[in-house]
């Protein structure tokens, strides 16, 4: 029997790291999780498409909709813009961005060799 003056400690649930999977265990492209993230960080900081589009110089607010929709990907400037914007340091959008560069180049191998057969 334990003692009534023990207070029981609470259990506090940790989020699951996340993973580059979406629904059933299907594969986010980088360029999509590089725009998941560009909304993360957005969002974190309470601003709108709209306040961090003129923060980075976009003129019109639907690229960066397209770019956090991972519809287009940043040109490598942008992503930079952003990182500074945003006042990021870690280097996480310019790394997405990077493998998303490879993701592309490869997709663009692989259909090449494709067209070959």
């Amino acid at each position: 029997m334990s003692d009534s003056t023990e207070q029981e400690t609470p259990v506090i649930a940790v989020p699951a790291a996340r993973s580059a999977t979406r629904g059933q265990g299907r594969a986010v492209s980088a360029a999509a999780r590089l725009g998941l993230e560009i909304r993360r960080q957005r969002m974190i900081r309470g601003l709108t498409q709209a306040e961090v589009a003129s923060l980075i110089g976009l003129s019109a607010r639907s690229n960066l909709s397209d770019y956090e929709l991972g519809r287009r990907l940043p040109p490598r400037d942008l992503v930079i813009a952003i990182e500074n914007g945003l006042s990021l340091h870690s280097g996480e959008l310019s790394q997405w961005h990077a493998r998303a560069l490879v993701e592309r180049a490869d997709r663009w191998f692989e259909d090449s060799l494709g067209a070959d057969s």
